[in-house]
């Protein structure tokens, strides 16, 4: 305890000389020549600080805060002592308190060094905050550390080859002493903090039963009366309530109700639990340098999950004690009914789904989503209720103030218990299947990788999802996955890629795209024959409500690189989604990845109308007047009605404009009726245009099912596209991935072979 004490005050020694480096600091506390008398001296001197006096004594802290070092010493007045014996009719005076919890309630009272008023309003994780400074410049850093260190904790656990599982002491062939890195802190709050973090008064009120008092300094739940008191070696304040410790999330969850527990969630908690030996934390207490027998140290994390719930640093990097003064997570913990409730009516077969049969066939990657799904990075304020919170999965969910049956401030976390389970997202949207019914482990592996539940799992959008159950994959290798300890995470995702006949390995990109690929933004309404929905990557998936049939613009293939086509039947999966419908298909799409001077050049009667009319590069393999990145809608007129359309006695510039009025730019239309009816800007300059604007010939069109009609300037029919199978709906696409390795092609028109010649009205007369 005495070598720990050592290297925290030798480590807080360092941060303050670090701190007073900075500019405009706050002035250095230093020893006025006229006082006289260490910290215990001045508490024992100061009016109506007696019975804390008197704890001090009784607990040795007396001597100790007289002795050596420098404190800042959070005294609770005789009437905060009085208020405490009332809410503990058990004691009656100081001496009633035992050791333990007394020693424990002095020196959560004690915090390492000198602080004034000024100072504990003006830090964060960079030191003294600066004005001038734009990196450090607000009083975030709202803890401090006290020189309450609680003993180190021991844990059950049963050891089978080498893993170790938290149990308790009746399963248990072996325990871990955890080594506890830290003291506890407490959190201050003051007006300027509460500005910056956006709190409210209520949500300070909410948590601590106290009112939040303005232009003062509040130590957990009790308020800094008055100015400091200067001693010696430190400073005093007087405060009107007794702050029993706070206990940590873990704590909480280990506490005993009569009515509830959350035994069941922390059990779920302890799943992810990992030990790591300490061997210098080992080699430090009493004894071992003697030869003594002592008990292994260990580091207890828990990889996967939001925070460490038993630890009482905070923060994104927890080996930087220095975060803990800003950062703070939030505990939404669901009771044991609750979360049963969870499983019963969402997760397991007794929802009426064919999801998991019981809890013991559910997978980790599972419970682990539940976990994260009631933890947040940031605490939650009373002010959040009702509305959106991050959870520790970036969901967006709400907790209904009615649930909440228990609230907490936690030293390392908000704490909040809760009668009704956060419903994760990944279970309720479109994604429900993958992870709620077994047969979709690849497929579960595979998102996770390629990062895409972001995207995914929004609300207030209708996505079309199209996934593939494990036994096809495993069939046709078009997804695999390979575990191995040498890998990110412990596995990769592989395909076997039969035109190269070799397994390739699919990167994070990679597999995002494959999937953005599977992700209509819009669902299939069953009244056209064909119907074009947008996905996520920039395609469309292609619904053929004739044929019952799914594909990506071009025919499926088997496996991955395959050369044998598949068809394709989208089954739509009973799910109680809320932001789509997900759709079980044997197989994955195929997409165009045929550019548009490829696609129409493959066209032999309009590419030679389209080189006479200067359209064609053909030493780049371009089209002339056809910008990079743009959509476009080619009507592209069939071998016979050029035959027929007399171009060849057009002049050149005459030829160009004719074929200009074929190429309809900055939209795709397609024959089912999803684009809006109206009047689009054609590539031919029109007669109105000047030399300070360029003007372009507009088509009308009317969009219908199935019909694609171009009208006259009066309205009337031109010339009817109807959907006709392969003669229609051809689309083209663009690669934008410059690297040569690569590729991401992302469809950018569409062709729709027609009948006639296009000529507008201008042109005829």
């Amino acid at each position: 305890m005495r070598n720990l004490l050592r290297v925290g005050m030798t480590l807080v020694t360092v941060l303050l000389l670090f701190f007073s480096c900075q500019p405009d600091q706050p002035e250095k506390y230093e020893r006025p020549d006229w006082l006289s008398g260490k910290l215990y001296t001045q508490i024992t001197s100061t009016e109506g600080l007696d019975s804390f006096a008197i704890a001090l004594n009784l607990s040795g802290y007396d001597t100790i805060i007289d002795a050596s070092g420098s404190f800042t010493v959070f005294a609770p007045t005789n009437e905060a002592f009085n208020a405490y014996f009332n809410n503990h009719p058990e004691y009656t005076a100081v001496s009633d308190i035992p050791g333990r919890a007394l020693d424990g309630i002095v020196k959560y009272h004690v915090v390492q060094n000198p602080w004034t008023l000024a100072q504990l309003q003006s830090l964060d994780i960079n030191g003294w905050i600066d004005k001038d400074d734009p990196v450090n410049n607000e009083p975030r850093g709202y803890k401090r550390q006290t020189v309450l260190q609680e003993d180190n904790s021991k844990y059950w656990v049963n050891v089978i080859s080498g893993e170790e599982s938290i149990t308790d002491s009746s399963q248990a062939n072996d325990y871990r002493m955890v080594y506890r890195a830290s003291r506890k802190y407490v959190p201050l709050f003051f007006d300027a903090f509460l500005d910056l973090a956006d709190i409210e008064p209520n949500d300070y009120e909410y948590y601590f039963n106290t009112i939040y008092s303005p232009g003062t300094i509040h130590y957990a739940g009790s308020r800094v009366i008055g100015e400091e008191i200067f001693a010696e070696n430190g400073v005093v304040y007087r405060i009107d309530e007794l702050v029993e410790p706070l206990a940590n999330a873990e704590q909480l969850l280990k506490q005993e109700h009569p009515d509830y527990s959350y035994s069941d969630f922390l059990k779920t908690i302890y799943r992810y639990a990992r030990f790591t030996e300490n061997p210098e934390a080992t080699a430090r207490q009493p004894g071992y340098d003697q030869g003594l027998d002592v008990d292994d140290l260990y580091d207890l994390t828990f990889p996967g999950l939001t925070f460490n719930i038993q630890s009482e640093l905070t923060g994104t990097v927890t080996s930087n004690e220095t975060y803990t003064i800003r950062y703070h997570h939030g505990v939404i913990a669901p009771t044991d009914q609750a979360l049963d409730k969870l499983f019963r009516e969402v997760i397991t077969e007794e929802s009426g789904y064919p999801h998991w049969p019981d809890r013991n066939s559910v997978p980790e990657s599972i419970y682990q989503i539940i976990v994260n799904a009631h933890m947040s990075d940031e605490p939650v304020y009373f002010s959040d209720l009702g509305g959106e919170i991050v959870n520790g999965m970036n969901d967006r969910v709400t907790v209904d103030p009615e649930n909440i049956i228990q609230k907490s401030y936690a030293s390392n976390s908000t704490f909040l218990g809760v009668d009704e389970a956060i419903v994760p997202r990944a279970f309720s949207s479109v994604t429900g299947p993958v992870y709620l019914r077994p047969g979709y482990s690849i497929l579960r592996s595979a998102l996770e990788r390629a990062n895409v539940m972001p995207a995914i799992k929004k609300q207030g959008v209708n996505y079309s999802f199209l996934i593939t159950p494990d036994g096809t994959m495993s069939q046709d290798s078009s997804l695999q996955v390979v575990t191995g300890d040498n890998y990110p995470d412990g596995y990769i995702i592989q395909s076997y890629d039969r035109s190269a006949e070799q397994f390739v390995s699919r990167g994070q990109s990679d597999l995002m795209t494959h999937f953005f690929n599977h992700i209509g933004t819009e669902v299939p309404t069953g009244a056209p024959s064909k119907e074009f929905i947008p996905n996520l990557a920039g395609n469309y998936i292609v619904f053929d409500n004739a044929e019952n049939l799914v594909t990506g613009g071009l025919s499926s293939t088997y496996g991955y690189n395959g050369d044998s086509t598949i068809f394709l039947t989208p089954e739509v999966l009973d799910e109680p989604t809320d932001n789509g419908t997900t759709y079980r298909i044997e197989g994955f799409l195929s997409f165009p990845e045929t550019g548009m001077y490829s696609l129409l050049t493959s066209y032999p009667d309009f590419a030679q109308l389209l080189g006479e009319a200067g359209f064609i590069d053909s030493v780049y393999y371009t089209l002339n007047e056809i910008v990079d990145g743009e959509k476009y809608t080619v009507f592209v007129p069939s071998s016979e009605a050029i035959a027929n359309s007399g171009l060849d006695t057009l002049s050149r510039s005459e030829l160009r404009q004719v074929m200009r009025y074929h190429f309809i730019k900055g939209d795709i239309l397609f024959t089912d009726g999803r684009q809006s009816s109206g009047d689009y800007p054609t590539l031919r300059v029109d007669e109105s245009s000047t030399i300070y604007q360029t003007n372009y010939t507009a088509i009308k069109v009317d969009a219908k099912t199935d019909l694609l009609e171009i009208l006259n300037d009066d309205g009337s029919s031109y010339y009817p596209v109807a959907e006709n199978g392969d003669s229609t709906n051809i689309m083209f696409s663009e690669d934008l991935d410059p690297h040569p390795q690569r590729t991401n092609f992302v469809t950018k028109g569409v062709v729709h072979i027609i009948d006639t010649v296009l000529v507008h009205s201008s042109m005829a007369e």
